[in-house]
């Protein structure tokens, strides 16, 4: 292939190579915008060593064209991410559509082939799958679909496929996830704290026995949703599961019935039986506390599980599983206990190495079939129990703080900013722990606390509500920034009005006016199809985004609506005749347009046209019955 009439580029941050052809640029740009069906421009990418990824058609607009092809195809959006920040390493080509028997073939390698044995070894590195950072965050404007691309991003961290996926089928697979624990969602406001982030104690006002209030107050340790999730990703790692001890291997069935047993049976830990089950190898329930169905209901062969207490998040783990055996010779002399023999397959040696099952949820009943979380719980013990024979993979597990400016970042993470750092990780070069102020050491069987390394973390950021220069220094440098900027390409046009070009000139005069972090959002135009729509959105949000940006300056929100009639000069009042020399006449007052449900459609146009007018719109009328 003949690179010579080509124009390549190299980006250096990234490490891609661009190829352009024709060379010269106002040729490309003239061959993009030829008037018949080749007008447009195809971007096909190949990984280092010319292996083809994908293919995309753009059809732009000659407005899109004041910057060079180069950084229009770097900027050009796939799936929901800019080129230049979604690929490393890879060789984009571009050229516009009549051109397109140029471009290299899809099915073979043609090009630039790998020489020496040092080449080929980097290219073996450079096309294996991008690892996604441990901590990022998505910032940029209001509506660019920050927490809209978390879901995505989540999923891509999971391993999920999610090209040319159906947004339902993926917001599905986002919400299973959540429901099994390995996906968590918080959103930082000014309030939020340290106790309810990571750990603090919590008045107990139940008698878990009974249900009544308490006579007396007391307080127990409660995990927060790091703290929780940290719990969780540390479980489903190979060392913690290496780490465990079990007394036999064996393969469990998952259609055999699972019962749990509480150990507790007036819920006071001085009364838990738990250590003489596990060293009489059986387990026993009270006639009016499950023993009935212990005894009747039960069968030999049957699994079970003790769990860690019956009441708050404890009720969610366990701390033994068994096989059960036949009833026991002791029930026979012991009234109104039941008894049946147990083989303990696993049992926790410490507090720190119980199980957690965000599925399952015990309930208070003392003897009971689960049913919830049954499938996780024994897929679970399948791996435990086989874990010499079984090729365990860590499963990732992701926090999605949403809004993470907004919150009081030391309050809120105190020691905890240090530990989030990839190298401070549990496993990493420099692993480090701390003690909790309240659970002290109790982590990870009295190791300290620290933050797993399958563990990932994803902030959103609005850059309107708080500049990103203003953010926490400390934060800044443990996280990966990926910007996400204002994408005008996923608008269609509403009738006559073409939503891309209107918003991107009312970016355009904001970025000259204020800055670019207060433009406005692609999504808030996502679904307006009819006019009425339209001026509903422009009333109710992008009116009162522009006198929050402005601070009520109107005359500048005139400018941003190029002087479209819906900011209008209010008349001055009658008493500035009179009192001229103490007030300032040429004051001007500007108020929006009251009627603002008939808003006509030259009025948006002239957003972006300023030759639009009046006599040149659709009767307003027509378009009215028509919504």
């Amino acid at each position: 292939m003949d690179l010579s009439k080509w124009d390549i580029k190299l980006q250096s941050d990234a490490n891609n190579k661009y190829f352009m052809f024709p060379k010269d640029e106002t040729e490309f740009k003239k061959a993009v915008f030829m008037d018949n069906k080749k007008k447009g421009l195809i971007i096909r990418i190949f990984t280092n060593n010319d292996e083809f990824i994908l293919d995309r058609v753009v059809n732009s607009r000659q407005d899109d064209w004041g910057i060079s092809p180069y950084m229009f195809i770097s900027n050009t959006y796939i799936d929901r991410q800019q080129i230049r920040y979604k690929y490393r390493n890879y060789k984009i080509y571009a050229v516009p559509k009549v051109y397109e028997d140029m471009l290299p073939p899809k099915e073979t390698n043609t090009h630039n082939k790998p020489t020496t044995e040092e080449d080929s070894d980097q290219n073996k590195g450079e096309n294996m799958k991008t690892i996604p950072p441990l901590n990022q965050i998505l910032y940029g404007p209001p509506g660019t679909g920050k927490t809209y691309s978390t879901i995505d991003k989540a999923l891509e961290i999971l391993g999920e496929q999610i090209e040319n996926k159906d947004r339902a089928e993926l917001k599905a697979k986002f919400d299973k996830y959540r429901q099994n624990g390995q996906i968590e969602f918080v959103t930082f406001h000014q309030s939020f704290s340290y106790e309810e982030f990571v750990e603090g104690i919590k008045p107990k006002l139940i008698d878990s026995s009974n249900g009544a209030e308490s006579s007396e107050m007391s307080y127990t340790i409660k995990s927060g949703i790091f703290k929780e999730i940290c719990d969780r990703a540390k479980q489903n790692t190979k060392e913690f599961v290496t780490n465990q001890k079990v007394t036999q291997f064996c393969v469990l069935d998952k259609n055999k019935t699972l019962w749990r047993l509480y150990t507790l049976p007036d819920a006071s830990i001085d009364n838990d039986f738990f250590d003489e089950c596990i060293k009489g190898e059986y387990v026993k329930a009270y006639y009016d506390y499950g023993g009935v169905a212990l005894n009747k209901e039960a069968k030999s062969g049957d699994y079970i599980v003790i769990p860690s207490i019956n009441y708050g998040e404890m009720s969610k783990t366990i701390r033994a599983f068994g096989i059960l055996g036949d009833n026991d010779d002791r029930q026979t002399k012991v009234n109104e206990i039941y008894y049946k023999n147990v083989k303990w397959l696993w049992v926790a040696e410490s507090t720190d190495k119980i199980l957690r099952f965000n599925e399952a949820n015990f309930n208070r009943a003392t003897f009971q079939r689960v049913k919830q979380g049954k499938e996780a719980i024994i897929d679970y013990m399948n791996v435990l129990l086989n874990k010499d024979n079984v090729n365990f993979e860590t499963k990732p597990y992701i926090l999605i703080i949403d809004e993470i400016n907004r919150g009081n970042i030391s309050k809120i993470l105190g020691e905890l900013i240090t530990l989030i750092e990839p190298s401070k990780r549990i496993g990493a070069s420099e692993e480090l722990r701390v003690t909790l102020p309240y659970s002290g050491n109790e982590f990870d069987n009295g190791n300290g606390f620290g933050v797993p390394s399958n563990l990932y973390i994803i902030g959103t950021m609005n850059t309107a509500d708080r500049s990103i220069a203003l953010l926490d220094t400390a934060l800044r440098r443990r996280f990966e920034f990926v910007e996400m900027i204002p994408d005008s390409s996923q608008l269609k046009p509403c009738g006559d009005i073409d939503l891309a070009q209107l918003l991107d000139k009312m970016n355009e005069r904001i970025e000259f006016l204020l800055d670019r972090e207060h433009t406005i959002g692609h999504s808030f135009f996502i679904g307006v199809d009819s006019l009425g729509k339209l001026r509903e959105v422009f009333k109710l949000k992008i009116i009162p985004l522009l006198q929050e940006y402005f601070y009520d300056d109107y005359a500048k929100i005139q400018a941003v609506l190029n002087d479209n009639g819906m900011i209008k000069p209010k008349p001055k009042p009658e008493f500035l005749s009179k009192f001229s020399d103490e007030v300032n006449d040429e004051k001007v007052v500007y108020e929006i347009e009251k009627k603002w449900q008939k808003w006509e459609s030259w009025q948006f146009v002239k957003i972006y046209d300023s030759k639009a007018a009046k006599s040149q719109s659709q009767d307003s009328s027509e378009s009215d019955e028509n919504e």
